[in-house]
């Protein structure tokens, strides 16, 4: 079977929280967990193609709730990193970094594109749609590593590939950019 060109699909993002935000409990701090699929269809609607995913966490007001920093603490080791990353030398927020870019933090997990969609900036497109969706006004942040191959090169790499798409290295390793591009 032939794989049809992303040039040729009509593109769809679907965007699930697998953790909504619940306001009203004090300890929740903003903190929600999305699941981003980015789908195409040809010329038959019914005929979907899966291009890719990514994993994000939401982090409503990040910039004024401390306690958002042990919530990253809980996900994984990479949100760690990028707790770490975000805060400044006395452990709150960066506010040069918030200042410039929002409030929220949006934290890009993992992206994953389908083997045969790789290399068409897909996974820009990706993080750019879920992002302009989950807060506009906000910070994303990511740490470009491939799962299980941390070799320089290839993170090098990954690196280059979102410095194509706005992103900068602000500490750590952490890659920022603002949600909606001016």
């Amino acid at each position: 079977m032939t794989v049809p060109s992303a040039a040729d699909l009509t593109l769809e993002l679907k965007l699930v929280s697998t953790r909504p935000v619940y306001p009203e409990l004090p300890d929740n701090g903003g903190y929600s967990t999305w699941f981003a699929e980015l789908v195409g269809y040809g010329t038959n609607p019914e005929d979907e193609v899966a291009l890719g995913s990514a994993s994000i966490v939401l982090f409503r007001d990040a910039r004024w709730n401390t306690g958002f920093y042990d919530r990253m603490d809980e996900v994984d080791t990479d949100m760690e990193v990028i707790a770490a990353a975000v805060r400044d030398e006395s452990g709150a927020a960066d506010d040069e970094l918030f200042d410039e870019l929002g409030d929220d933090l949006i934290v890009i997990d993992r992206v994953s594109i389908e083997s045969e969609y790789r290399g068409g900036h897909l996974s820009h497109l990706l993080v750019d749609a879920a992002a302009r969706a989950l807060s506009p006004e906000g910070v994303i942040a990511l740490l470009p590593m491939a799962p299980g191959d941390q070799r320089p090169d290839n993170v090098a790499k990954l690196q280059r590939h979102w410095v194509r798409a706005g992103f900068v290295e602000h500490r750590l390793g952490v890659y920022v950019r603002a949600a909606v591009l001016g």
